[in-house]
């Protein structure tokens, strides 16, 4: 699991709390995904199947749908068998119990940090609104 940002809304670039977050997954397979929460007018999570990409986990950037990620080049491995679409369902559930979505309370940050608590990964820096 790596957190990936990027510039939040149109904007080009991210800048300390102005970005939008997500998570980059990789499969035992070797498949990626992109893990993201807080999307479109009705602030869904969504999941996407990445592009084969042998290096995809050790580069620092990703483009997907023509927006460029900054991402952690080493991410944690998850203890378990944990497929994408599980991880979709857990961040639906814990995002479900925060309530609507909220900037300062229920965001993108929140859910991909609260996910990877859920599934016994450490979150150094944790945000705060």
């Amino acid at each position: 699991v790596q957190v990936a940002r990027r510039g939040l809304g149109g904007a080009p670039v991210k800048a300390g709390k102005l970005a939008h977050s997500g998570l980059i997954l990789k499969t035992a397979g070797g498949e990626h995904y992109l893990l993201e929460y807080g999307i479109g007018d009705k602030h869904e999570t969504v999941l996407k199947k990445l592009p084969d990409s042998p290096n995809l986990g050790e580069v620092a950037e990703v483009v997907v749908d023509g927006t460029t990620w900054s991402k952690q080049v080493i991410g944690q491995d998850i203890q378990g068998d944990y497929k994408p679409e599980t991880l979709k369902k857990m961040m639906e559930t814990i995002t479900a119990a925060r309530g609507q979505y909220n900037i300062r309370t229920n965001n993108c940050h929140m859910a991909q940090e609260d996910l990877r608590k859920a599934i016994g990964l450490e979150v150094r820096d944790e945000y705060k609104p």
